[in-house]
């Protein structure tokens, strides 16, 4: 079952992978490769948590699991920040700018608002006006 809660996930996560591909090529061209695993690491401990709360939403929709899925990404990214930075294989500067990057990306979708296609309307709004209609 496909829920307008897990759509709406997953369009963060491709907001997260298009960014973040652009940017670690860039980066890569204007910098160095050593810079761009940096920021390539950063979003991967943002996009990888994410992927995963956006393939558990679309299986539930369930308040509690929900929450405890987003706990789990939380948790996640810090473990994977845990990993990159204890490792001492990135560089701090530029894996921040990946975790920036990624993390705008969260922001991004919410102030354009999530359009599947041409609808541009919220699909919370658009299922409330639904409830509505039916009364």
């Amino acid at each position: 079952m496909k829920s307008a809660w897990g759509e709406e996930a997953w369009g963060v996560v491709k907001q997260q992978v298009a960014v973040g591909a652009s940017i670690s090529v860039v980066t890569a061209v204007l910098i160095g490769n050593h810079a761009a695993y940096s920021v390539t690491a950063g979003v991967a401990c943002v996009l990888v948590p994410s992927a995963y709360y956006a393939w558990t939403s679309q299986k539930t929709l369930v308040g509690a699991r929900i929450v405890a899925q987003g706990v789990l990404k939380i948790m996640g990214t810090g473990v994977l920040m845990a990993l990159f930075l204890g490792l001492g294989s990135v560089q701090v500067l530029w894996f921040l700018f990946g975790l920036v990057l990624a993390h705008s990306c969260y922001l991004w979708v919410l102030a354009k608002g999530y359009q599947p296609g041409s609808e541009s309307s919220s699909s919370a709004t658009h299922i409330s006006s639904q409830k509505q209609n039916e009364r």
